[in-house]
């Protein structure tokens, strides 16, 4: 997060963003909320909010917590019309903070990523990202149906590579669509950072996973 050393404006914003990215982003309940499952090994939860269903309150609110998630991300604020098509997961602590958050969305297309030229063919392909190390990752240009995609997955930093992330898609996976259990394959993933691009490959089993266009 870009900021101006000695800025007292600055350096205030810095201080909220930096303990809220660490210690994790401070959670009240809300009327409109879900509580859709709990782990009772450590009091945790996973909630649901959508936000065309909530009130002005928790528009505000879930604009905080999704400010902090783009900052770190380096993501593009996503615009009120496209918030109402998203359903909001987040992983809360029994000490009332937000430490993972999944954005999911309805969507009828994705690509998938290409590792190599099938059969030694060349076929048609186009960038949809960069990995870790800089280098161009891309996707062949043939749509393929898809019905939920995932725009945005964030764990706090302290709390990484403890399974919140793959807590969260699952329960994306079981309550997306309602009475129906999606695969790891019908998931697609909104241009991931390189990060993003090994756990998907880690959760759906393949380097080959289905990734779509946000815009």
């Amino acid at each position: 997060m870009p900021y101006s050393r000695g800025t007292v404006e600055d350096e205030a914003v810095h201080a909220k963003y930096h303990k809220a990215v660490v210690r994790g982003i401070t959670y009240t309940s809300y009327k409109n909320e879900m509580m859709l499952k709990q782990f009772p090994e450590d009091n945790s939860r996973i909630m649901m909010l959508a936000y065309n269903q909530s009130n002005q309150f928790e528009k505000r609110k879930i604009l905080q917590i999704l400010d902090v998630i783009d900052t770190e991300l380096n993501s593009v604020e996503l615009s009120e019309q496209k918030l109402d098509q998203c359903k909001i997961y987040l992983y809360v602590t029994d000490k009332k903070r937000v430490e993972g958050c999944v954005i999911a969305e309805p969507i009828t297309q994705a690509y998938r990523i290409s590792r190599e030229d099938k059969d030694g063919m060349q076929v048609e392909k186009m960038q949809i990202g960069t990995s870790n190390n800089g280098s161009a990752v891309f996707c062949f240009t043939k749509p393929i149906q898809a019905v939920c995609g995932i725009n945005r997955i964030w764990v706090s930093r302290p709390n990484r590579r403890k399974g919140i992330a793959t807590k969260l898609i699952n329960i994306v996976r079981e309550k997306f669509i309602y009475g129906c259990v999606l695969k790891p394959s019908d998931l697609a993933f909104s241009q991931p950072t390189g990060d993003g691009q090994a756990f998907a490959s880690h959760y759906t089993g393949t380097m080959e996973f289905l990734v779509y266009d946000e815009n």
